[in-house]
């Protein structure tokens, strides 16, 4: 019986095995072939070509790379002093930082970037805040027409900006740079025209901190503030710190003008869904009048998530404050409660600090609520 069958399926598996080898040697032939592709300059700038994976081989100007049949390759772009990337032609996709993407599949491909040259931008800086200060580049100079100052460099040009406060100031915060040290200096490279905000605040400033707020509308906050100073009072920033279900950037947002309790006024802060609302006791009679609108507010999604709790901190700074005069921990007291339900919850955790010297032992006040 043995005999007779085996006669009869040989021929099958012969055609299935000749099928097999027919559709996994070629297979196997293109994932082990390598390709090469070749990168050419062309325009009238210059910088570097660094691939995701392997080298470049450069001779003059033509650059030589290989990789194995269908891998992806990411060739990122960086242009030298005074060049700007223009354009690539024979990648597969281009993206808008310069970054082509290609996969090897075709021998002697060749792949073109074009730079541009002797660009330039223009970098300016707004100083903002009721202190004052000077911006000091390590490039440069910044001319100035009032609260604003301008500088032209060449694209790709990194500069770092040092703030320097006057005696009766405080320098904040810096907004939009690439990076801010520690002691202040902001660094920032030119790839297009930009624009940064240096903050400087007055000389006794006043920082709340909140170690759980929430975004759910069951759980508002409500913060009450009376200013007991002679000067009047301005939010100069708030920073959300932390956050249940995401990174907090940490970036100081800048306040409406309207965050401002003038002296011998009170003003409540509502902490309710992703915004901070500000309204100040209305009094009709005093010089700086106004009624400051419920709908007047601070938008934080950015750095927060819906119903989730968050850790925050905000800073008062004089408006008027001298040397020996501003607001402090014990002039301008806060007391805040949460929730929509009566009786309100009083709130705790949170606490003051400041940088006077009435403190305990000639230190800044530090006071937990």
């Amino acid at each position: 019986m043995k005999k007779r069958i085996y006669p009869i399926i040989k021929p099958i598996l012969n055609s299935v095995l000749l099928l097999a080898f027919a559709v996994i040697l070629p297979l196997y032939a293109r994932a082990a072939a390598t390709y090469t592709v070749y990168i050419t300059i062309a325009g009238t700038g210059g910088g570097t070509i660094t691939p995701s994976s392997g080298t470049i081989t450069w001779s003059g100007s033509t650059g030589t790379t290989t990789a194995n049949a269908d891998d992806t390759v990411y060739y990122f772009v960086e242009p030298s002093l005074g060049s700007s990337f223009q354009s690539w032609s024979g990648c597969a996709s281009v993206s808008d930082n310069g970054t082509c993407t290609y996969t090897f599949s075709t021998d002697n491909r060749t792949l073109t970037l074009t730079y541009g040259g002797s660009s330039t931008y223009v970098l300016t800086v707004k100083k903002t805040g009721f202190g004052s200060g000077t911006i000091v580049p390590s490039v440069g100079s910044l001319s100035w027409s009032s609260s604003t100052g301008t500088a032209t460099y060449n694209s790709n040009q990194t500069i770092a900006l040092y703030p320097v406060a006057d005696n009766t100031s405080r320098f904040s915060f810096w907004q939009d740079c690439d990076s801010v040290s520690d002691n202040g200096t902001c660094s920032i490279t030119l790839r297009s025209n930009a624009t940064l905000k240096a903050r400087f605040s007055g000389y006794h400033n006043v920082t709340y901190g909140f170690p759980y707020l929430h975004t759910s509308s069951s759980a508002v906050v409500y913060c009450m503030l009376a200013n007991f100073s002679t000067d009047k009072a301005t939010a100069d920033s708030f920073v959300v710190l932390s956050n249940a279900q995401q990174t907090a950037t940490q970036i100081p947002y800048e306040l409406p003008s309207t965050f401002t309790i003038p002296n011998g006024r009170t003003a409540m802060l509502t902490f309710s869904n992703q915004r901070v609302y500000s309204r100040v006791q209305d009094n009709a009679t005093a010089s700086d009048n106004g009624t400051i609108s419920d709908n007047t507010s601070l938008n934080i999604a950015n750095d927060t998530c819906v119903d989730c709790s968050y850790g925050a901190r905000i800073s008062w700074t004089s408006a008027l404050a001298t040397m020996t005069s501003g607001v402090d921990c014990l002039s301008l007291p806060m007391a805040c409660f949460q929730g929509t339900t009566l009786p309100k919850r009083n709130m705790v955790g949170y606490y003051c600090s400041d940088d006077s010297t009435s403190g305990p032992g000639g230190k800044p006040n530090l006071i937990g609520y």
